[in-house]
């Protein structure tokens, strides 16, 4: 499983386990849970730049497959050198919807479809911050990751496939509501590390 480095450590709080949901469009109830049996957190992970915002959770058993729980593809082919920039994406996650909102038993999955911007653009709003390990994506509109959203999956169709391009890594305070742009992991620069992991 693909997540975000700061979700285990974010340079205050350590992570003490984590629960996996698979095939639940609910985070607390629904679907196979099971608890990860351990964490590979990228070598060169940075919780102060989030450099290399990246981890991979391992499970203690293999993941049966049904017709609502099937693995995504990793970047392949042209989407390995794409930049991506003005290709919709679709981001996913359990986060709050508002920045507003509270935490229920009820939260649900949700999704949003969001335009790739250059990195430059992104580098307007958030400076150094941004490196070339990440995907932004543009916040006009107020449309964006929230608050809960971190290590969650960045979509693209490519010929007909969803693939994962990006993982969730930050996003400015209130910033979607205000037209900051959400910044990912760029998955594709991983690849090689993530093989290894396996």
């Amino acid at each position: 499983i693909v997540t975000a480095a700061h979700c285990w450590f974010d340079g205050r709080f350590q992570a003490v386990r984590f629960t996996v949901v698979l095939g639940s469009q609910f985070l607390f109830h629904g679907g196979v849970r099971m608890q990860a049996s351990a964490i590979a957190v990228h070598p060169r992970y940075d919780f102060r730049t989030f450099a290399n915002d990246i981890a991979m959770l391992y499970l203690p058993n293999r993941v049966q497959f049904l017709e609502w729980i099937q693995p995504i593809a990793l970047p392949h082919a042209s989407l390995l050198n794409d930049d991506y920039i003005g290709r919709w994406m679709t981001a996913a996650g359990y986060g709050r919807y508002l920045d507003l909102t509270n935490p229920s038993t009820d939260r649900m999955a949700r999704n949003v479809f969001l335009e790739a911007i250059s990195l430059n653009r992104c580098r307007n709003y958030y400076g150094k911050l941004v490196l070339d390990c990440n995907v932004c994506t543009n916040g006009i509109g107020g449309v964006g990751i929230c608050q809960g959203e971190s290590g969650g999956p960045s979509t693209l169709n490519y010929m007909g496939q969803d693939g994962v391009v990006g993982v969730s890594s930050f996003v400015a305070g209130d910033g979607w509501e205000l037209g900051f742009p959400s910044a990912f992991a760029r998955l594709c620069l991983y690849i090689d590390w993530m093989h290894v992991q396996i």
